[in-house]
């Protein structure tokens, strides 16, 4: 089954969906299969909450990244493919500036891709 998911995971990526909703109570789970298709896909990954901010696993964390508009902010800067595991996000969509830069950035990353 967490091949099928997997493979699914892929096609969407692949398929330039710039954002992806994963619904599950297995938090470790999800992680490991964005773990995988980052590692099948060659591209980094990136991760956010609101207790940590943004971080890249092994590596280490942003600066003032707690605040999902500061971590929207400092994804917009970055260049190149990198895939982004957000937990818990939902609280904060009902800042209208949140929905605009999230839509703002998946424009962005759906219009980038080659």
């Amino acid at each position: 089954m967490d091949s099928d998911l997997r493979h699914e995971l892929t096609l969407l990526v692949l398929s330039r969906y710039p954002l992806v909703v994963v619904e599950s109570v297995d938090e470790s789970r999800v992680e490991r299969l964005a773990q995988q298709v980052a590692r099948d896909l060659g591209m980094p990954l990136m991760r956010w909450t609101s207790a940590s901010g943004l971080t890249r696993p092994g590596s280490g964390g942003f600066d003032d990244s707690r605040d999902p508009d500061k971590a929207l902010a400092r994804l917009e800067g970055m260049t190149g493919e990198i895939l982004v595991l957000v937990h818990d996000l939902q609280p904060y969509l009902e800042r209208p500036e949140i929905v605009r830069r999230l839509r703002e950035l998946c424009n962005r990353f759906s219009s980038s891709r080659a």
